[in-house]
């Protein structure tokens, strides 16, 4: 079992807010074998993941990743690094979800692009027949 910063400090504020592993991995939108994982066999997280657990958990990512000691988010007038890329992804998040048009497909050459009736089903092979 290897731990890690991350693992342990994970683990730590998550029991200080009392809340189980299912807790988190429900609050955070990921599943409780990444949570598990992180804790106790020190798996590699996403940034966008640890983002959201330090937000969760009401720290800092540095604080977490064992940067820094302080477990306090950042709170100053400058908006911190991680508010930014967190709104960052979320703009990117909306936009990808977002109604996109239909694209367009090509018509292959020779061929004049017409409305396609549906196919009708193919019949049955005769047995015997290959």
């Amino acid at each position: 079992m290897e731990h890690t910063v991350l693992g342990e400090r994970l683990h730590t504020m998550r029991r200080r807010q009392n809340l189980s592993q299912s807790d988190l991995a429900a609050k955070a939108g990921v599943t409780v074998t990444t949570i598990s994982g992180i804790e106790s066999r020190g798996v590699d997280v996403r940034g966008s993941t640890l983002m959201v657990l330090a937000q969760v958990l009401d720290v800092s990512a540095d604080y977490l990743l064992g940067i820094c000691d302080d477990p306090e988010p950042c709170r100053t007038s400058r908006t911190p690094r991680t508010a930014r890329a967190s709104a960052a992804l979320a703009a990117d998040d909306q936009a990808t979800t977002s109604a996109a048009p239909p694209v367009a497909t090509e018509t292959p050459p020779g061929r004049q692009q017409t409305a396609q009736a549906p196919r009708r089903p193919r019949k049955p092979r005769r047995a015997g027949k290959e």
